[in-house]
C-alpha cells in the first residue's frame, strides 16, 4: 500500500511540474505581446503592472530608471515626445539551468517620429 501511494504522489508530482512549465512558458509568451500592446495604445499604467517595486530599466542613453513608479513615469514622457509603434518578435523561450529561470529571446523595432527637446 505505501508503494502505491508512494508511485501515485510521484506521478501528481511529475504532471504537476510539467504543467508548470508549460503554463510559464505560455505566460512568457503572453507578457511580450501584453507589453507591445501597452506601448503601442501609450497605456503607461498599464506598463507600471509589469514591472516590481524594485526593477531597474536601462534607457537607451544607460541611464538608470529604478521602481516601477518611476519606469511608468519614464514611458509616460516618452509616449508625450514620441509618435512611436512597437514590433516585438519572441523567437523562443527556453529554460535556463543555469538562471534557474525561463529566458526569452528575440527582436523588437521601434518605427515612428521623435521630438527633440
Amino acid at each position: 500500500m505505501k508503494n502505491i501511494l508512494l508511485l501515485a504522489a510521484l506521478i501528481s508530482a511529475t504532471f504537476t511540474l510539467q504543467a508548470q512549465s508549460v503554463n510559464d512558458e505560455n505566460d512568457m509568451w503572453d507578457f511580450a505581446r501584453n507589453f507591445m500592446n501597452a506601448y503601442n495604445q501609450g497605456d503607461h499604467e498599464a506598463l507600471r503592472g509589469m514591472y516590481l517595486d524594485d526593477a531597474v530599466r536601462i534607457d537607451a542613453e544607460g541611464r538608470e530608471i529604478k521602481g516601477a513608479d518611476n519606469i511608468a513615469a519614464y514611458f509616460a514622457d516618452q509616449f508625450v515626445k514620441n509618435n512611436a509603434t512597437l514590433f516585438m518578435r519572441q523567437l523562443g523561450v527556453n529554460w535556463s539551468d543555469r538562471e534557474y529561470t525561463w529566458v526569452a529571446k528575440g527582436t523588437y523595432e521601434v518605427n515612428g517620429k521623435s521630438q527633440c527637446v
